[in-house]
């Protein structure tokens, strides 16, 4: 324990970023005046909490995750979002993606079995302790689709054949594996039946619809179902439909894969324990319940019901060019001919020219057919369009992407019982519940590693974040408590904590329920009130380090309700304001910053309504009682980021910086500032 040390407090407030634009303003509207006063009476900073310096893309907005892995961590982490999209871009996604489905696949428990293919153990990362306990045949890898498409009696016959080819291959540098016939038979109980479940955004907060592409692309499945889940929050409130006609496009165009169901997240990706809203969702996928009401209300009849959003129901146009024309021409000029012997001989050519016309003719008349019948199944046809009807008339009702009711357009897209699911989103927080739901039943595969469960496999395992902000103050023996409602309570506790699920020695956890409301613009003080007295109630005990989040800026933000969200900053200036006056009295340092913004644009560049995140920097205001400075500090360069909070936070606590943390104590850059104190 060190002998020499300061208390402190972080506050994160999310989606609370700073913006030269006054118009839409809620930040700047709302006149959060002891906010504005402490930036500046104290050492300010505008830190960057968006793009590269956050280890997402280029100018990609920031995000709650992501926010709170950079300032706990201290460093820049590689997000899923990137490093997904490399593997597709490099061309490796397809390998990486079918080894882990296949051997999910193929049973659970040998998920880690490794592959002599070079390319895929390295991408697999095995250990080399596994290299010589588990062994797998690449063979198994490429032939996967033989696998899925086979009769029972071809894939036990094909299975048997390749083991006994490679028991005889000595030169093999791992043995392979032996194929269980149990595996076997589950293999062709769901060989013909896939789903996909997944946010159609290009919002890089939750999911990418390229991701979704990806998946599709590399499944060596024929019937995908995709179920879609419309955003609404990190794109544009009305964008569902622009998504539906693009994945289906994307289907048309590699002839597989066909829509499920649609529901908007605030249904399928609930993270607040709304379980009614999670169980609404899933049994519109897995029974189509939600239906019935539309054929009651008339609106549908049962035949629309039945077949709705359906791709194949096209009658294929079986009208057939007639061959005749070119027979007769032919004919016509073997008439002309006077003399036998020539016209014999025209004959035969004719008859010869005649069989290769009608033969290249019907070969060519069949391989468009095929092509057409073939596509024509992908076309986005009638009851297609009924889909993107029923998304507009839930737009007449007031009702944006986020949320449309669940509901079934494919009546052939029920999720049945053992089939398996592919969750394409690549952030947790949202998918949990569903996932849980699902797990139940059926074998469920994630896209990134969502929690600890039994029968879910990643396709891409979390690398955890060591000697984080929480850690080093554990392993130095202070106390610490993690503060805030549902809403953002895995963000201060797994994300701040370098997605680690572990509780450290001395953490202590406060969780707060939110409120249960269908949206927080309802009640836009949300929890602030309450968080704030559990802060200062660790404070009065002594406690060495707490951390809270508030999260009304940026959850009434995602309403799009602007005097909601004015009254949620205020009601966080308020709170504040009680903290500072705690912390000054009880000796505190007390560090304010923020995740990303939201609530300092309310309103887009073409002057529509805008709730998601934004890319503006943050606030980094340090309370330490001494330093005196008169307006916010931003790099030249733009090089503070939030990687620079955890540092500052350790120095001025009187601790030593890791060297996992590559970001900068900004004091001592203050520090070094002609100004005066």
């Amino acid at each position: 324990m060190v002998d020499r040390y300061k208390k402190a407090v972080l506050i994160i407030i999310d989606g609370y970023g700073i913006s030269h634009k006054t118009k839409f303003n809620a930040i700047y509207t709302c006149e959060p005046l002891f906010i504005t006063k402490l930036s500046k009476l104290y050492p300010s900073f505008l830190l960057k909490a968006h793009g590269e310096s956050v280890g997402l893309f280029g100018n990609q907005m920031g995000n709650s995750e992501v926010g709170h892995l950079t300032i706990g961590s201290g460093r820049i982490v590689p997000q899923d979002l990137v490093t997904i999209s490399e593997y597709i871009s490099n061309k490796s996604f397809v390998d990486k993606f079918l080894c882990a489905f296949y051997d999910g696949m193929r049973g659970l428990n040998s998920f880690y079995q490794i592959c002599t293919d070079k390319k895929i153990t390295k991408c697999l990362d095995f250990s080399d302790k596994e290299k010589k306990s588990n062994k797998c045949d690449m063979n198994d890898i490429r032939n996967f689709g033989k696998y899925c498409n086979n009769s029972p009696a071809n894939n036990t016959h094909s299975n048997n054949e390749e083991n006994n080819n490679a028991s005889t291959n000595n030169n093999d540098e791992y043995n392979n594996i032996t194929i269980n016939n149990d595996n076997n038979n589950h293999f062709n109980n769901v060989n013909k039946r896939i789903h996909i479940i997944g946010l159609l955004s290009d919002g890089g907060v939750h999911s990418h619809i390229n991701h979704i592409k990806a998946i599709i692309s590399a499944l060596p499945y024929k019937n995908i179902y995709v179920h879609c889940i419309l955003d609404g929050r990190d794109t544009k409130p009305k964008n569902g439909i622009k998504y539906i006609k693009f994945i289906s496009k994307y289907m048309y165009k590699k002839c597989k894969g066909k829509l499920g169901s649609i529901s908007g997240r605030f249904y399928t990706m609930d993270r607040d324990n709304n379980m009614s809203r999670t169980l609404e969702s899933f049994h519109v996928m897995t029974e189509g319940n939600d239906f019935l009401g539309l054929v009651n209300s008339g609106n549908l009849n049962q035949k629309d019901y039945q077949n709705f959003g359906e791709f194949n129901l096209y009658k294929q146009n079986k009208t057939e060019k007639s061959q005749d024309d070119s027979i007769k021409n032919i004919n016509t000029k073997r008439n002309n001919f006077k003399d036998s012997s020539k016209a014999n001989k025209h004959n035969e050519r004719s008859e010869i020219i005649t069989k290769n016309m009608i033969k290249s003719k019907n070969e060519n008349d069949n391989a468009k057919n095929e092509n057409k019948t073939k596509r024509k199944k992908y076309k986005t046809g009638k009851n297609f369009k009924k889909a993107i009807k029923y998304i507009k008339k839930s737009y007449k009702e007031g009702i944006t992407d986020e949320f449309i009711k669940p509901s079934l357009i494919n009546a052939q897209a029920k999720i049945n019982k053992n089939e398996p699911i592919i969750f394409a989103n690549f952030r947790a927080d949202r998918m949990r519940q569903i996932v849980k739901k699902f797990r139940e039943t059926n074998i469920c595969f994630t896209l990134t590693e969502y929690d600890k469960w039994i029968n879910v496999v990643p396709i891409f395992k979390k690398k955890k974040a060591t000697n984080t902000l929480a850690e080093i103050i554990s392993k130095n023996g202070l106390k610490q408590t993690h503060i805030a409602e549902t809403e953002k309570y895995a963000h201060v506790t797994y994300f701040l904590n370098g997605g680690c699920e572990t509780v450290f020695e001395n953490e202590k956890r406060i969780l707060i329920e939110s409120n249960k409301v269908k949206t927080h613009d309802l009640k836009p003080q949300m929890k602030t009130k309450e968080i704030c007295c559990s802060v200062i109630g660790e404070i009065n005990k002594g406690t060495d380090f707490v951390v809270c989040n508030i999260a009304a800026p940026d959850m009434v933000g995602h309403c799009g309700n602007f005097d909601a969200v004015c009254e949620a900053v205020r009601t966080t200036d308020n709170a504040v304001k009680e903290i500072y006056e705690s912390c000054v009295k009880n000796d505190y340092v007390l560090f304010i910053t923020a995740d990303h913004g939201n609530a300092e644009e309310m309103v887009d560049d073409d002057g529509n309504e805008s709730r998601k995140h934004t890319s503006n920097c943050v606030p980094f205001i340090i309370c330490d009682g001494v330093n005196k400075l008169g307006t916010y500090f931003v790099s030249e360069n733009g090089i503070f980021s939030l990687k620079d909070v955890a540092p500052t936070v350790l120095c001025k606590m009187g601790l030593d910086v890791p060297n996992e943390m590559t970001g900068t104590d900004l004091l001592r850059f203050y520090d070094k500032l002609d100004v005066t104190k």
